[in-house]
């Protein structure tokens, strides 16, 4: 722990820092934690009911099929580099196509203008039913339940304490000597948009739900001393 509170610095490299950021958000959901220096967010903040969350179905569903990403990668040895660049070619349309799902929903969230190409796979399958799935799904601010509200954290934690194999293997390959294996640009390329996906989509919704939940979480506090 170091003296700002924080549990570790943020790191220099810019597809390193979604890893760090929800480290210290798993904290914040498990024990309650230091988030910046001075902002400790206490574990109960995140299991309010009532509060108005946008799209919270489409984000449980979202990370529903990244946690199956991440454990199908998890699978798969860092020595056998033809099967892990198969691997995240199956991935890279799925997270794709949620990234551009969630910006329809989401005005903060940008869409990839990419179109992800077609896999045979069962896990390309299942996550574009998925995937289709989520642009059914309501855009507007609802208010959830506490039940919602522990499903929500609880598949947020499942992909925090699942998700350092996407660092494991931007450190691995980052720290490589050359001569470099055939697949070598192209596997740290896709690792790069995992990363890039996390940043930018996942850490966003939640920091912004952090933001409200936050709110609520200030007013109730109040109103109990007021009263």
């Amino acid at each position: 722990m170091t003296n700002s509170g924080i549990s570790e610095f943020p790191p220099n490299d810019v597809h390193l820092k979604p890893f760090w950021l929800m480290r210290l958000l798993e904290r914040t959901m498990t024990t309650g934690g230091y988030l910046t220096p001075k902002l400790y967010i206490p574990r109960n903040l995140w299991l309010q009911g009532h509060a108005k969350l946008a799209s919270i179905d489409a984000k449980i569903s979202s990370c529903d099929v990244v946690l199956n990403c991440l454990l199908k990668l998890s699978k798969t040895s860092v020595d056998d580099m033809d099967v892990l660049m198969k691997v995240l070619e199956g991935i890279e349309p799925i997270i794709e196509g949620l990234q551009n799902s969630l910006a329809r929903k989401l005005s903060y969230v940008e869409s990839t203008n990419g179109k992800g190409r077609q896999s045979t796979s069962s896990l390309m399958n299942w996550g574009s039913k998925l995937s289709r799935g989520l642009d059914k799904m309501g855009i507007n601010n609802a208010t959830i339940r506490s039940e919602e509200a522990n499903e929500y954290v609880d598949v947020l934690l499942k992909v925090f304490q699942n998700v350092d194999v996407v660092e494991k293997y931007i450190r691995h390959f980052g720290s490589m000597k050359a001569p470099y294996h055939a697949n070598h640009s192209r596997i740290v390329t896709r690792l790069f948009k995992f990363a890039d996906y996390f940043g930018n989509v996942l850490c966003r919704f939640v920091v912004k739900d952090l933001g409200i939940l936050a709110d609520k979480y200030v007013k109730k506090g109040s109103h109990w001393i007021t009263e």
